[in-house]
């Protein structure tokens, strides 16, 4: 009887560490970057692949985060954006159900810093992954 109830056991947490293996998410980051000159930092994820993906895009920043999940279709020029004004941080684009690997095969992620004003210059890029 006791080892009726341990292989129960044993299933139900073997289905249970399955289950959450199927929950998990790859990513990709950027390098931390400071806003240097700039006022704002941005972040874009792009979709690299045929078919529409769905995205979450965050920035950590020193100061807070931004976060947003998208969905991207193919050859959108507009990607998934978040930013953060008069902060610094690094950027995490996440896939449900990817792996990392998987990830950084489909999608491409920039985070720059830039200032909105005139003359609106660029001051830092890094790329994902």
């Amino acid at each position: 009887m006791k080892s009726a109830k341990f292989v129960q056991a044993l299933i139900f947490c073997s289905g249970t560490l399955f289950a959450g293996g199927l929950a998990q998410a790859g990513s990709i980051n950027t390098p931390a970057i400071f806003q240097g000159g700039g006022n704002q930092i941005v972040c874009i994820a792009t979709n690299a692949t045929g078919s529409p993906i769905t995205v979450t895009v965050r920035i950590f920043g020193v100061l807070g985060n931004s976060t947003d999940t998208c969905t991207i279709d193919p050859n959108d020029p507009g990607g998934c954006q978040v930013f953060r004004n008069n902060d610094a941080g690094f950027c995490r684009i996440t896939v449900a159900a990817l792996s990392n690997a998987q990830v950084a095969q489909q999608v491409r992620g920039v985070l720059f810093s830039r200032k909105t004003t005139s003359p609106f210059t660029v001051e830092s890029i890094v790329q994902a992954q």
